[in-house]
C-alpha cells in the first residue's frame, strides 16, 4: 500500500483516524500510512503519533533498569510527554525527567 502523497489524501487518512478513535490502526496494512508522517512537525502531535501504541503497552517491564528505558522510549520514540509518562507510573514528572538523562548518558 503506498503511502498517500498529497495534502487532501492525508486529511481523509487522518479524518478516517480520528473517527475511528485508533481502532482502524490495529489492522497492519494502515500503519506504515500514519507512521511516515511521525518525523513531520507540520501535522499535529496528535495525528502524527496516532499509531503508537499505548503506555500499558509500553510499561511491561517490572524492574527499575527496565522502566528507565521503557520511559526513554515512550518518550523519545513514541512522543509522550513527561507529565503523560508520569501520570501513568504515579510518580511526579521530574522523575521520569532523570530516569530519561540516565538512558541517555548510559547510551552515550
Amino acid at each position: 500500500m503506498a503511502v498517500p502523497q498529497s495534502k487532501d489524501s492525508m486529511r481523509k487518512v487522518f479524518k478516517y483516524t480520528e473517527n475511528q478513535r485508533g481502532r482502524v490502526l490495529k489492522y497492519k496494512k494502515f500503519r506504515p500510512l500514519v507512521k511516515e508522517q511521525e518525523r513531520c512537525k507540520a501535522i499535529p502531535k496528535l495525528k502524527r503519533y496516532a499509531n503508537r501504541p499505548s503506555l500499558s503497552e509500553i510499561f511491561q517491564e517490572k524492574d527499575k533498569r527496565g522502566k528507565e528505558e521503557q520511559m526513554h522510549q515512550a518518550c523519545q520514540e513514541y512522543g509522550y510527554t513527561l507529565k503523560e509518562i508520569a501520570e501513568y507510573l504515579g510518580v511526579h514528572y521530574t522523575t521520569v525527567s532523570k530516569a530519561i538523562k540516565r538512558v541517555e548518558n548510559e547510551e552515550n
